[in-house]
C-alpha cells in the first residue's frame, strides 16, 4: 500500500471537512462547560481525545483556509507576471505592430478586422496582446475580428509612448 492510496482513502470532501471542523469546535466548547460534561458523562472521553482533537482541528483549519489563501496569492503572482511580460512585449514592438495597436487607441475600439493571413497580427496574437474572439469572419472576405487584451489596452493608455 503506497502513500497515494492511503491519502485517497482518508481524503474528505470540503463539506465533510467543514462539518468535522465545526464538530471539533463544538466539542471544545462543550468541554469548557462543566455542567454539559457532567450531564453527558464525557469527562474521561474528553481527557483522552483532547490532544487528538487539537491536532485534527489544526489540520482541518489548514486545509479549509489554506487552499483559498494559496489560490489568492497564486493569482496575484500570475497577474504580476502577466503584467510584467505584457510591458516587456509592448516596449519591443515593431513599427507594423505599433500601427495595428495604435488603431485600438485612436479609434477607442477594442476590436478591429484584419486579414487572417497577416503575419503581424498573428504575431501579436501569439504574444497574447490580441486574441480572436470568434473563428467566424466577415462573409465573402478573409478578414477576422481581433480584440486587444484588456491588460494591453490599459498599459497602452497609461504609456502611449510605447507606440511612438
Amino acid at each position: 500500500m503506497n502513500l497515494d492510496s492511503i491519502i485517497d482513502k482518508v481524503s474528505l470532501s470540503k463539506e465533510k471537512q467543514v462539518s468535522l471542523f465545526i464538530f471539533c469546535v463544538i466539542l471544545i466548547i462543550v468541554s469548557k462547560n462543566d455542567f454539559l460534561v457532567e450531564f453527558f458523562q464525557i469527562e474521561s472521553l474528553l481527557l483522552n481525545l483532547m490532544p487528538t482533537i487539537a491536532v485534527l482541528l489544526f489540520f482541518l483549519f489548514g486545509t479549509i483556509i489554506g487552499k483559498p489563501i494559496y489560490d489568492f496569492f497564486k493569482n496575484k503572482y500570475i497577474g504580476y507576471v502577466n503584467n510584467k511580460n505584457m510591458n516587456i512585449f509592448l516596449q519591443q514592438l515593431t513599427n507594423d505592430e505599433k500601427d495595428i495597436l495604435r488603431y485600438y487607441l485612436t479609434e477607442n475600439k477594442r476590436t478591429q478586422y484584419l486579414n487572417i493571413s497577416d503575419g503581424v497580427i498573428n504575431g501579436l496574437s501569439t504574444k497574447g496582446l490580441v486574441y480572436r474572439p470568434s473563428n467566424v469572419g466577415l462573409p465573402y472576405g478573409t478578414d477576422i475580428a481581433y480584440n486587444i487584451q484588456d491588460i494591453a489596452y490599459n498599459i497602452l493608455q497609461k504609456h502611449p509612448e510605447y507606440l511612438d
